[in-house]
């Protein structure tokens, strides 16, 4: 990832933009007094693809967290049972969804 300062981006966002567009990514810095503030530009495909794997990941913590105290249980689920119950659960919504349009 390509590190730029906001006064080189400036007269070449647009540029920017298409390339991240296309996969390329780049870290902006403001300079500032004592501190330096970055962000990341990706592409908007990217940006969506990351949201939803922050989505999905609060979903098994969710899941692991229902589980537990609908189950009564004390010691944390494994990864592999919380993907399980996961899939349940996604299973379960989809159903539910598909039975609200019917």
């Amino acid at each position: 990832m390509k590190e730029i300062t906001v006064t080189q981006a400036r007269p070449k966002l647009s540029e920017l933009i298409r390339q991240a567009a296309r996969g390329k990514r780049y870290i902006i810095a403001k300079k500032g007094k004592g501190t330096t503030e970055k962000a990341v530009l990706v592409g908007l495909e990217e940006f969506e693809g990351l949201q939803r794997q922050v989505r999905f990941r609060q979903l098994v913590q969710e899941t692991r967290t229902q589980m537990r105290q609908s189950l009564d249980i004390t010691e944390s689920l494994d990864d592999e049972a919380a993907m399980e119950a996961a899939d349940r659960l996604i299973q379960e919504l989809r159903r539910e969804r598909r039975a609200r349009r019917a």
